[in-house]
């Protein structure tokens, strides 16, 4: 479980679960202090976390030797109607390019893309 809860200045936000500590506030132009990562970049840095932990998995299991995963993700949130998430995926290492091609085409299934895409459900939290 995941506990937000408000501190003194502005919209700053501590986020725990019940083990690590981070912080989230809003943009300045909205109020915010600006010193620590919105939510909207949160949901987009959990994405790029799993997406690049979950090509790391894959290729450890095949095998493969690699020298590094870089995941870029952006999204588009002008209409919230239409919110488009990009991303681009960089194997460094010697795996052929097919090989690259196919794993980061295949990725896109890690487990934060299918609650993204997937149809959701809230529910009250019975404490």
């Amino acid at each position: 479980m995941v506990t937000a809860t408000s501190k003194e200045r502005n919209y700053v936000t501590e986020i725990t679960d019940g083990e690590h500590i981070i912080y989230s506030d809003t943009i300045k132009s909205d109020n915010g202090t600006g010193e620590y990562v919105n939510p909207a970049d949160m949901v987009i840095s959990a994405l790029a976390a799993c997406l690049n932990i979950t090509l790391r998995k894959r290729m450890r299991a095949e095998g493969l030797v690699w020298d590094s995963v870089t995941v870029h993700v952006d999204m588009n949130r002008k209409n919230p109607e239409d919110i488009k998430i990009y991303t681009k995926i960089i194997i460094e290492g010697d795996i052929p390019q097919e090989k690259k091609d196919e794993l980061i085409a295949n990725v896109l299934d890690c487990p934060i893309c299918k609650v993204l895409k997937g149809g959701k459900t809230f529910l009250p939290l019975e404490m």
